[in-house]
């Protein structure tokens, strides 16, 4: 794990290891806004990777915004995200994964656990 993650970071990942505060995609449109402790990002697209099972996080919005700026699959949908900054939301090998795909298609690629 610590090896993918150094190569993330090698790519320009930044991880942010704090509490999730929560997140809102209920906004007509981006960008959607979620914090991590005391600070809040916000991103046009927000990869949620939670496992080899997507996992929905059930948040207000997200159901509305699949497809539209919310996705689970950084290597199918990775070309929609050129040159926009992307939060990735999950932990473990499978968003590390998603993460690295996507240093290859974004502009900035932030990953919350």
């Amino acid at each position: 794990m610590m090896n993918m993650r150094r190569q993330a970071e090698k790519y320009g990942v930044e991880f942010v290891d704090d509490d999730f505060g929560g997140m809102d995609f209920s906004a007509a449109t981006p960008p959607f806004k979620i914090s991590l402790g005391e600070k809040i990002f916000e991103a046009k697209t927000v990869l949620i990777a939670t496992g080899a099972d997507t996992k929905w996080l059930g948040v207000p919005g997200e159901k509305e915004r699949i497809g539209r700026g919310i996705s689970s699959c950084a290597p199918c949908d990775a070309p929609f995200f050129r040159n926009k900054k992307v939060i990735v939301v999950g932990g473990g090998d499978s968003a590390m994964e998603e993460a690295c795909v996507l240093t290859n298609f974004a502009e900035k690629v932030n990953s919350h656990s």
